[in-house]
C-alpha cells in the first residue's frame, strides 16, 4: 500500500543498450491517478443518463441510426485525437468512438484457473497485469451471465443498462443469449474436464507443497543449538605439557 497519496515513482525502463538513446523519464503519480478517478466518478450520473438517452434513441429510430447520431453529437472530441488518416482498425479500437460489438462465445473462467495462474507467475510483474485483465474479463463474462435468469436461455427486457465497474463503464445490452449444455453433450465432457480441473489443483497444490516454509513445517525441522558451560574463573588453568 502506498505511504501517502503524494507517493510518486518512476516508470522508466532500464536501458541495456549503450548507444540507445535516453528516454525521458516518465513518473507517476499516485495523486494524479486519484484525481482523474474521482473525475470519471463525478461523470457517471452523466454517462448513465446518456445511455437512457441512447436507448430511447434506439427504441425510435433504430440501433445504427442512434450510433451515427452519438458520434456526431457526443464523437467530436473523438474525432479530433484521431490520426489522419485514421484507419479502420484505429476506429474500432478507439474507446470514445460509439459503435456496436458482437460478442461471441464468450466463456467462464474458473477461479481455480486464475488461483493456478497466480502461483505459477508470483513475482512476475509482467504476467500479473496479464492476470489482472483475466480476473477482469472473468467478472464481466459472469455479469453477463447472471442477467440471463437460470431456467432461460434469453433475456426478454432488452435493451437494457449495465453497469460495469471495473472499466467506469456503461454497456447497453441490445440481445443476449445463453448456449447451456444438454445432458449429452454433458457427459461428452465431463471426464476431459475432471482430468483438467484435478491437473489444474495439482498445479496449484505443488507450488504450495514445495514452498520452503511448509517443507521446513512438514520436516520438523530445527535449529541445532549446542549448549557452551559457563567457564568457571576460579578454576584452575590447565598447565601445558612439558616439552
Amino acid at each position: 500500500e502506498p505511504e501517502s497519496v503524494n507517493q510518486t515513482f518512476g516508470m522508466s525502463t532500464l536501458i541495456l543498450d549503450p548507444n540507445q538513446e535516453p528516454q525521458s523519464e516518465v513518473a507517476y503519480s499516485l495523486k494524479e491517478k486519484v484525481a482523474e478517478d474521482l473525475e470519471k466518478l463525478a461523470a457517471m450520473d452523466t454517462t448513465r443518463s446518456k445511455a437512457e438517452e441512447f436507448i430511447e434513441l434506439a427504441a425510435k429510430d433504430g440501433w445504427d441510426s442512434a450510433i451515427n447520431k452519438f458520434n456526431d453529437l457526443y464523437g467530436k472530441q473523438a474525432k479530433k485525437d484521431l490520426p489522419v488518416p485514421a484507419t479502420p482498425q484505429v476506429q474500432a479500437n478507439d474507446p470514445n468512438i460509439f459503435r456496436l460489438r458482437n460478442l461471441t462465445s464468450l466463456q467462464r473462467i474458473p477461479n481455480t484457473t486464475l488461483a493456478t495462474l497466480a502461483v505459477q507467475s508470483a513475482g512476475n510483474p509482467a504476467v500479473q497485469f496479464i492476470i489482472n485483465e483475466q480476473r477482469k474479463q472473468a467478472q464481466f463474462v459472469e455479469q453477463l451471465y447472471s442477467l440471463v435468469p437460470q431456467d432461460s436461455n434469453t433475456l426478454d427486457t432488452v435493451p437494457l443498462i449495465m453497469e460495469f465497474k471495473p472499466d467506469m463503464s456503461f454497456y447497453i445490452i441490445k440481445d443476449i443469449s445463453v448456449e447451456r449444455l444438454d445432458e449429452v453433450e454433458y457427459e461428452e465432457i465431463k471426464a476431459p474436464r475432471l482430468y483438467r480441473e484435478d491437473y489444474t489443483q495439482a498445479q496449484s497444490l505443488a507450488a504450495v507443497h514445495f514452498n520452503p516454509e511448509n517443507i521446513l513445517k512438514r520436516m520438523n525441522f530445527r535449529l541445532v543449538v549446542r549448549d557452551e558451560e559457563p567457564i568457571d574463573a576460579n578454576a584452575p588453568a590447565e598447565s601445558e605439557e612439558a616439552s
